[in-house]
């Protein structure tokens, strides 16, 4: 005891030797908490702060010497003064981690350090012990100073990167949450853009096909005026006219249909599938109105079909001359039109001079193509006529020569049957024959028989009941028994067999 106070003494007086001169001169015991050093301290750091002595050399030196002082007055002491070590405990977890503040301190080190006075006092006493006994106070302590290395250690290895810590926090995790979060808000905005730019599109579409829409029902509308109206019935030329030329009416186009209601643009399109009975043309030219008829053969209208619609041959033949041959062709399609007209038509491809016309449609350059292509196949299909022709005997002598070779084979195969079918007769019979005599003998020899057991019968003085006679069932005179009939289907398939190889090879041959 004498030795660990004598060693007690000498630390705290080395302890305050190395104490700075800034504590001593604030009036600080040792056993004052760690609130009163702290508010002690904070005098001396502004007094000697940088910031406040620019240039300083002295005063710079002395304020990380504090600093230090207060760090090595709290660790130091800690042991001595519970109070101070308590302290600084809770200063430290609460630098460590806030939410462990109300926590209470583990008194794991007033522990140790009372395991480790007491470990020093029984090492004294067994000093006068035998030497092999002195290693093991000195292998406990060293046990000791491990755990209690390792306790202090302990929250500073097992705070995270989000911990409250000065020193262990991280910016990495806050900085990709950041980042992740302005990329989301930046994806969110162009995201939006884009859908009000393709809302944009949609509305301009929109727009642009309720304008066609209306366009399109205007024109039906004024079509079905210049039909209904009176305008074309009546002569009103300049009506008439004028919802041509503002609509872009075509003269050839049909009236619409009331039970069947179609628009403009859904009619067809092809003048062969267009009926003329019915159009704005002809309504006009039935009322003879001179004004509105010449200006609906400048919108379209050629003078021949005019002529033909007239029905009169003399006008035909006038304005034949001056038709193409492609209207002309499409006037000689239409049915119900008079012979007159139609030799007038012909007179046309007559008066052509050496150019010949035909009143098929004229090709187009994919059918011409097609042409040629045609006619290069059967030039060359002529050029390879005689090989072909060739080819052609040569695969018909191999026809004939296989039918021939399937008649003979079919011819072999009825002969070989008929000669197994003959043998199979020819034994049944004899085997037939053979059974008959056997039952004929047998039948002789029966009352032979019958007679010679009636003597030994009597021969004999105990009187028996006669015997049970068993009448054999007597089998056909063509009949033939079992093995045989097992022996006769061997053969049968045997043979069969043999004729089903032969066939197979004649086939590879």
């Amino acid at each position: 005891m004498l030795l660990s106070t004598a060693d007690g003494m000498g630390q705290e007086a080395s302890s305050q030797a190395r104490r700075p001169p800034s504590l001593w001169s604030s009036g600080i015991d040792p056993d004052t908490d760690i609130q009163t050093a702290i508010k002690a301290y904070k005098p001396f750091a502004l007094l000697h702060h940088a910031d406040r002595n620019h240039g300083g050399l002295l005063a710079t030196q002395r304020f990380p010497r504090g600093l230090w002082g207060i760090n090595t007055y709290a660790h130091r002491f800690s042991h001595r003064t519970p109070q101070i070590g308590a302290a600084w405990n809770i200063c430290q977890r609460h630098f460590d981690n806030p939410t462990c503040v109300t926590l209470k301190p583990k008194p794991l080190l007033r522990t140790l350090a009372a395991l480790q006075q007491t470990m020093i006092f029984l090492w004294t006493k067994i000093s006068s012990m035998s030497s092999t006994c002195l290693c093991l106070p000195k292998r406990y302590l060293d046990v000791i100073h491990e755990l209690k290395a390792n306790h202090q250690g302990y929250r500073y290895e097992r705070s995270g990167r989000t911990g409250g810590s000065l020193y262990s926090f991280s910016g990495g995790f806050a900085q990709s949450q950041e980042r992740q979060r302005k990329e989301n808000e930046e994806y969110e905005k162009r995201k939006r853009e884009l859908e009000h730019e393709i809302e944009r599109e949609e509305c301009e579409r929109a727009v642009i096909a309720q304008k066609l829409k209306a366009d399109e029902d205007r024109r039906a509308i004024a079509l079905e005026n210049a039909f209904r109206l009176g305008a074309a019935g009546a002569g009103d030329a300049a009506s008439v006219k004028r919802a041509i030329l503002e609509y872009d009416l075509d003269v050839n186009t049909p009236e619409n249909d009331p039970n069947c209601p179609q628009t403009a643009h859904k009619l067809p399109t092809k003048q062969d599938n267009v009926s003329l009975d019915d159009s704005l043309l002809h309504v006009v030219a039935s009322y003879c109105d001179e004004k509105p008829f010449m200006s609906l053969i400048e919108r379209g209208c050629t003078p021949l079909q005019l002529a033909i619609e007239s029905g009169v041959p003399s006008v035909v033949e006038f304005l034949v001359k001056y038709a193409t041959t492609h209207d002309v062709e499409r006037r000689w399609k239409i049915e119900g039109i008079s012979e007159e007209i139609k030799e007038a038509l012909q007179e046309r491809f007559r008066t052509a001079g050496s150019v010949s016309y035909s009143l098929d449609p004229m090709t187009s350059k994919k059918l011409q193509c097609r042409h040629k292509l045609e006619e290069r196949a059967e030039r060359i299909a002529k050029r390879r006529l005689p090989n072909w022709s060739q080819e052609q005997a040569r695969l018909k002598a191999g026809v004939e020569e296989h039918q021939q070779f399937e008649d003979n084979r079919r011819a072999k195969e009825a002969h070989a049957k008929l000669l197994e079918e003959t043998s199979l007769y020819v034994e049944a019979e004899q085997r037939t024959a053979a059974s008959r005599k056997k039952l004929e003998r047998k039948e002789k020899e029966e009352p032979n028989r019958k007679e010679s057991h009636k003597r030994s019968s009597s021969s004999v003085e105990t009187v028996l009941d006669p015997p049970i006679v068993i009448k054999k069932a007597v089998s056909p005179p063509n009949a033939v028994s079992t093995e045989e009939r097992k022996t006769l289907r061997y053969l049968k398939i045997k043979k069969k067999r043999k004729s089903q190889i032969g066939r197979k090879k004649d086939v590879k041959r």
